[in-house]
């Protein structure tokens, strides 16, 4: 019969860790360090609006960029985005308004990196257009 502590130095052997370590699944490795990460696709996100929130108040720029990287066109295509009582033209100016509100400067300058990256048609980029009331006078 086999005691516990054998069974024990058995697994701990680095031959047994290298066997059971290359069954891992990549997805499950990716929390583990930077490496493992970076070689990994960032996973699909169901509930992407909380998540995000959640890695800009946190400031986690490292999470962030692959998100960015793989989603800007879509973010930028997903027009009207409302959030407490505020109307947002695209999402991206929701995650700007986001890292100003929490104060996030490295997600902002991911952000910013990306954008002068890829340069969108800046004509097209929304502005705020102020209104002038003209009264007609006869």
């Amino acid at each position: 019969m086999v005691s516990s502590d054998m069974l024990k130095l058995d697994i701990l052997n680095p031959d047994t860790l290298g066997e059971v370590f290359s069954f891992i699944p990549l997805s499950v490795k990716r929390t583990l360090n930077k490496t493992y990460y970076t070689q990994s696709p960032p996973p699909s996100i169901a509930k992407f609006d909380s998540f995000f929130r959640t890695i800009i108040r946190i400031d986690a720029h490292f999470i962030f960029y692959p998100h960015l990287a793989k989603n800007y066109k879509l973010w930028r295509s997903i027009k009207g985005w409302h959030y407490k009582n505020m109307k947002f033209f695209n999402y991206i100016e929701y995650i700007r308004h986001l890292c100003c509100h929490y104060n996030s400067q490295k997600c902002k300058a991911e952000l910013s990196l990306h954008e002068e990256k890829i340069k969108p048609n800046r004509k097209k980029k929304y502005k705020k257009m102020k209104i002038r009331n003209i009264r007609w006078n006869n």
